[in-house]
């Protein structure tokens, strides 16, 4: 989500399992802390975001199902967001839309996808 984006929809593969990322500053993103800290402070958003989902479907769904769920919205869903947001060429960074404290990648991408999971399972099985 942090790699160099031509598009402004999705970034490259260029931070893709760290690789690239190490412990000088990155002059975009984290330019007075190691890069590789700033990528385990993403990593907690992208933690916490499924977290939130998880929360309205607690009880409904098998667990093998909600972690093939989860690998895929992180993926399709969760890092074209961050991107659209947080990367420097992302298209709604490039309009200028602020997101303060991951309200709109966080927060709104897990209340959306969270009231169609509850949608989908409305009733706790037993």
């Amino acid at each position: 989500m942090f790699g160099p984006s031509n598009n402004g929809f999705i970034g490259d593969l260029e931070y893709a399992v760290l690789e690239n990322v190490g412990s000088d500053p990155n002059p975009y993103y984290a330019t007075t802390i190691p890069f590789g800290l700033f990528f385990f402070y993403q990593l907690k958003f992208a933690g916490i975001t499924p977290a939130l989902i998880i929360g309205a479907i607690v009880d409904r769904v098998k667990l093998l199902p909600l972690l093939v769920f989860v690998l895929f919205w992180i993926i399709f869903v969760y890092f074209p967001i961050a991107c659209w947001m947080w990367n420097i060429n992302g298209w709604a960074f490039k309009l200028g839309v602020l997101d303060f404290a991951g309200g709109n990648v966080v927060h709104i991408s897990s209340g959306f996808a969270a009231l169609a999971c509850a949608m989908q399972y409305p009733t706790i099985k037993q």
